[in-house]
């Protein structure tokens, strides 16, 4: 090689490994600055991390033509409103290792009551009629971060409850002699149900201690046997008689979340 070309050569090294250098010392990013430990800190810092706990409430839309039609005839007085409200409370965690997966478990219910007022035996007797649900369930939900503090979580919730009606019958005023009569009594009819409710949960940390829900989801409910009085077995109950429908409200909650 002829020495011409050697310092050309040995010039056009130096000059890149200068720009290299110079590249390095600067301040903004580029690919040169990038570490392997920089990039797993980067996706690390994207994961969603939560624990923490609360109160929830929401408006379950039950079919009230099914529910009204197929009720046994002993257990009908008037007509139920399709909107029942439900509360309870629910507990979370999503660690790093579950990448950006979070699992809970929550308890909810919530009872609708319609009242009259009927003539038994030629006398006066005050109905109630009590429609109630209970839900208690798991939940899995993927969080994924749109802005800061605002997070869209789709999941699923399974879980087991009851689906019940009650009749309590009763004078406004009796002696102890007419407790037990057929003008104060009481029925229940109740089924276990199998839930399972796909749904959305659009979330906001208001600081990384407190954190506010809203969410939407359809709740799809199978029932187990009919009982009456949790004893007399009831096997021709319409199937149609059940707790499905859509489910939409909010959540407040403390504990430790992302908001960045």
């Amino acid at each position: 090689m002829q020495p011409f070309r050697i310092v050309r050569l040995v010039l056009v090294v130096c000059v890149f490994a200068a720009h290299v250098v110079v590249a390095q010392n600067k301040d903004d990013d580029n690919l040169g600055e990038i570490t392997f430990e920089q990039l797993s800190d980067t996706k690390a810092s994207l994961r969603y991390y939560a624990a923490g706990g609360g109160f929830i409430f929401g408006s379950l839309q039950l079919n009230a033509d099914n529910i009204n039609n197929n009720l046994p005839a002993s257990y009908k007085l008037g007509s139920f409103p399709s909107s029942l409200l439900v509360t309870g409370g629910q507990g979370f965690v999503a660690l790093d290792f579950t990448y950006n997966f979070r699992f809970g478990i929550s308890s909810v219910g919530g009872t609708k009551t319609i009242t009259a007022d009927t003539t038994q035996n030629g006398t006066t007797v005050k109905r109630n009629l009590d429609m109630s649900a209970s839900f208690n369930s798991v939940s899995l939900d993927y969080a994924i971060a749109v802005a800061k503090g605002l997070t869209i979580l789709p999941g699923v919730q399974v879980g087991f409850g009851t689906f019940r009606f009650e009749r309590y019958d009763g004078v406004t005023e009796g002696a102890v002699g007419n407790v037990g009569t057929i003008n104060n009594s009481i029925k229940r009819l109740e089924t276990s149900q199998f839930t399972i409710q796909p749904g959305l949960n659009i979330e906001y940390t208001i600081s990384s201690f407190a954190m506010i829900r809203g969410y939407a989801g359809y709740n799809i409910a199978s029932n187990g046997d009919w009982t009456e009085n949790r004893v007399t077995k009831i096997s021709s109950v319409e199937p149609k008689l059940n707790s499905s429908g859509l489910i939409f409200g909010a959540g407040v909650f403390v504990g430790l979340f992302r908001n960045e």
